[in-house]
């Protein structure tokens, strides 16, 4: 009752105090935007050899609809904090000061890793191999927001279950995200053509927050509830399983387990045509 009576009463605030080290701010800045000059040019040669605007249009949603309406949102729900003296703000929206690293984020790597999983979803990618690829992205990540949380260039606040700063259940999401996000992709992708593409930008996003809530609500509970530490750690554990096992789940619907039986169908047939000459060989 105590937890629920204390959610009720809002959300924490955030901590508007902090400042970041601003050398490392711009090493983000630099990393970030030189990330995104080559997602640029591989837009353009995908959109080339493809004839496909898929990538295009999901940079289109890392530099608008993820940070400036996603992000907000998120940084609220999750008790998140970029500093808004941050490098290059551009706008603060429900009190979230968005600074320019932030699009940068989302365009050089979520909307590339979106593609990517995409990519190997209609490649037959095994699950083993997708979930060796999301845990080591899960790694590189969380150590990228290590480093920022230690140098204040971003904050989890309020956060009891944490690795070096940051949320526990927020290790497992940031990399399972990809996973419903590349499979719902390859679920309508073969069904765009003219104006259905313009709902490409805002399927990533509405799936990620759809995701965020709906399997990290115990944490929301357990952050602005100010849970203590043992139940702190429950309602974490309870989210980060969650968040994995959702992001386990999607890998076996029908559609990404047909694209492996097509994969594996395909590699089956050199063998099978190999095998008359074989048995002629014999005789």
């Amino acid at each position: 009752m105590s937890l629920l009576a204390a959610a009720n009463s809002g959300v924490l605030p955030p901590p508007t105090d902090m400042h970041p080290n601003m050398t490392v701010a711009w090493i983000y800045v630099a990393f970030t935007g030189v990330g995104l000059v080559i997602a640029l040019a591989y837009a353009v040669d995908d959109a080339r050899r493809t004839r496909s605007p898929l990538f295009a249009l999901l940079l289109v949603s890392g530099l608008t609809i993820f940070p400036f309406a996603i992000e907000p949102a998120y940084d609220i729900i999750m008790a998140t904090w970029y500093p808004p003296d941050l490098p290059i703000q551009l706008v603060t929206i429900l009190g979230r000061p968005m600074a320019i690293m932030v699009p940068l984020m989302y365009a050089s790597s979520v909307s590339l890793t979106c593609y990517v999983t995409y990519r190997m979803v209609v490649a037959g990618v095994s699950v083993r191999s997708m979930v060796l690829f999301l845990g080591a992205l899960s790694v590189i990540e969380g150590i990228g927001e290590m480093v920022a949380s230690h140098f204040e260039v971003m904050r989890y606040y309020g956060n009891l279950a944490t690795i070096f700063d940051v949320p526990v259940p927020t290790l497992v999401q940031n990399a399972g995200m990809f996973s419903i996000i590349g499979v719902a992709l390859a679920m309508i992708v073969p069904h765009l053509s003219g104006w259905r593409w313009l709902i490409v930008p805002f399927v990533p996003p509405m799936l990620y927050i759809g995701y965020v809530v709906s399997c990290t609500l115990p944490n929301f509970l357990a952050i602005h509830g100010q849970a203590g530490p043992v139940l702190f750690w429950v309602l974490a554990a309870l989210s980060t399983f969650l968040n994995g096992l959702v992001a386990l789940a999607v890998l076996y619907l029908p559609i990404p387990k047909q694209y492996r039986d097509d994969a594996a169908l395909r590699k089956s047939l050199p063998a099978k045509v190999e095998q008359p000459s074989q048995v002629g060989s014999r005789s």
